[in-house]
């Protein structure tokens, strides 16, 4: 192939282009012993090469140096252990080491997809883990001809069914549309980490992709009030002309890296678009011991981020230790909203006044068969301050006393309280929190 060129691609999109003659059996380009001078050429830590001859890619292949601490520059390279276009194929050796061919094939990895971007034209682009060139056999030929080695980790999608190996999944989106007030929510804050890192998580409820990069979030302590744009950051070794953003797929609960640090003291955030109109917003304050590695988990998007009984510690498993539930459910409600629990007070609030003693009342839940009922009450705050009450049901409305027995009998100051109700069958798990006033003089 003595037309042949070979592009490089870095993380950042830069695209560089050098002619590399090829003929029979082994060749090596760059510097030193038996190789080939390949003038201006460099390797970065990061990048993807693509072989093309006469403009026709026939090859795609993205590395990384893993190097260890006692490996240095020079001294190691990366050999294939096989043939799969991915980076899993590579390991580093001493570059004193022969390479014999020829190299077996390698079964492909699972190449799920991991984020979603969109341009000005209304396309929207499906970002992958791993270059697509070895899985273009698995699609359609319209996909096929939609993908570029300009873009090797991107797909181009309207509508498609993907297969297992690429995450066994329907993708059917509309062109993507700006945030708005009902569509994007704070859904989880992990400010106190110990194992993982911070992150906020957004939920859409929107069926259209959403745009990030108009997002800011504006973080408010006691000292001083900044802003932050919440995440633009754009799609890596693409080289296209035409820009992309970010977007957050229809329904999806996504963690992001939160794009400021996030005291561990009362601090209130707001997430903003165009304009600095608020969308959503939440104040947390760390928990106390045994929970302050937890997360702030939203309990339901039909209420108001910023009612703080709105807000619960991360509820890890007994079986699993955890601190918090990125880019999942949380641990408390079914964060999608959905059809939300039917439950009343018949009066919201109780008296201990010996001249207008109304020590109880009652909580009415519609409920199915098999379905099982738990109660706890909360502090002001949104922390609990009971046990979890469990009944189970019949089908219809249910009513449940509320009194003294819900909090052990003990003598609960004046003040606003929630009771949080927990709504749980074999296929769903529902929350919703209802306040309850108590005078107690």
């Amino acid at each position: 192939m003595p037309e042949a060129v070979l592009d490089l691609i870095t993380e950042s999109g830069t695209k560089k282009t050098i002619a590399c003659p090829l003929d029979s059996g082994t060749i090596r380009y760059g510097y030193g012993q038996n190789t080939q001078n390949l003038t201006g050429f460099s390797l970065p830590d990061e990048g993807v090469l693509i072989l093309k001859n006469e403009g026709i890619s026939v090859a795609v292949q993205p590395y990384n140096f893993p190097y260890a601490p006692h490996q240095s520059f020079r001294d190691f390279l990366l050999l294939a252990d096989s043939i799969s276009y991915t980076t899993t194929q590579w390991r580093v050796v001493p570059t004193a080491t022969p390479i014999n061919g020829p190299i077996p094939s390698k079964n492909l990895p699972k190449n799920p997809p991991n984020g979603l971007f969109g341009d000005q034209n209304g396309t929207n682009f499906v970002q992958f883990s791993h270059s697509l060139y070895s899985y273009l056999h698995l699609l359609s030929p319209q996909l096929q001809a939609q993908w570029t080695s300009d873009a090797p980790f991107l797909l181009p999608v309207v509508q498609t069914a993907l297969p297992p190996i690429l995450g066994d999944s329907s993708l059917q989106l509309l062109p993507a549309e700006f945030p708005d007030s009902g569509t994007v929510f704070i859904n989880e804050v992990h400010a106190a980490p110990d194992q993982l890192e911070e992150f906020i998580e957004l939920a859409s409820t929107s069926h259209r992709p959403i745009r990030l990069d108009p997002l800011r979030l504006l973080k408010t302590t006691a000292s001083r009030t900044s802003a932050y744009r919440f995440y633009d950051t754009p799609p890596t070794f693409c080289a296209l002309q035409l820009p992309l953003f970010p977007l957050l797929a229809p329904h999806q609960i996504r963690a992001f890296p939160s794009p400021t640090a996030l005291p561990n003291d009362t601090t209130t955030l707001l997430l903003q678009g165009t304009g600095a109109r608020t969308f959503d917003e939440m104040t947390y304050s760390p928990w106390e011991a045994p929970l302050e590695h937890r997360s702030w988990e939203r309990i339901s998007l039909d209420s108001p981020g910023r009612a703080p009984s709105n807000w619960t510690p991360h509820h890890a498993r007994w079986c699993c230790p955890s601190e918090a539930s990125p880019n999942a459910i949380n641990s408390c409600a079914s964060s999608m909203g959905g059809v939300e629990v039917s439950a009343h007070l018949k009066r919201s609030h109780l008296s201990f006044d010996p001249n207008y003693y109304l020590p109880s009342t009652d909580l009415w839940v519609s409920m199915a068969a098999g379905d099982i009922l738990s109660l706890r009450l909360l502090d002001r705050g949104g922390r609990p301050i009971t046990q979890w009450h469990s009944f189970e049901g019949i089908a219809g409305d249910n009513p449940i006393g509320i009194g003294p027995y819900l909090w052990g009998e003990k003598d609960l100051s004046t003040g606003i309280y929630s009771v949080q109700i927990r709504l749980k069958n074999a296929s769903s798990l529902q929350i919703k929190n209802l306040p309850l006033s108590i005078y107690n003089p």
